[in-house]
């Protein structure tokens, strides 16, 4: 279940936000492209503001009846270096 904050920090992703895209290395999934962004947002930690890099890798695809379908594939403090394509 996705908690308000978290919504809020994917509704917020822009195109700046956006870092590189790679093929999906899951055999059964490997037709797919993930796309990895990466959005700073301030947080509370205990009572004490602290700005985070947030590491969010997006799988975009189309279910059976075509439509468009969007899973969150990872969403965590972001624990590498890592560079902006539009920044």
């Amino acid at each position: 279940m996705i908690q308000k904050k978290e919504k809020e920090i994917l509704l917020g992703i822009q195109y700046d936000d956006f870092c590189y895209a790679v093929d999906n290395d899951n055999e059964e999934f490997s037709h797919e492209i993930l796309y990895i962004f990466c959005k700073c947002q301030e947080l509370d930690y205990w009572g004490t503001l602290e700005n985070v890099d947030i590491y969010i890798k997006i799988n975009m695809t189309q279910i059976r009846n075509g439509d468009d379908f969007v899973f969150i594939v990872s969403f965590h403090k972001r624990n590498k270096p890592i560079e902006y394509l539009f920044k």
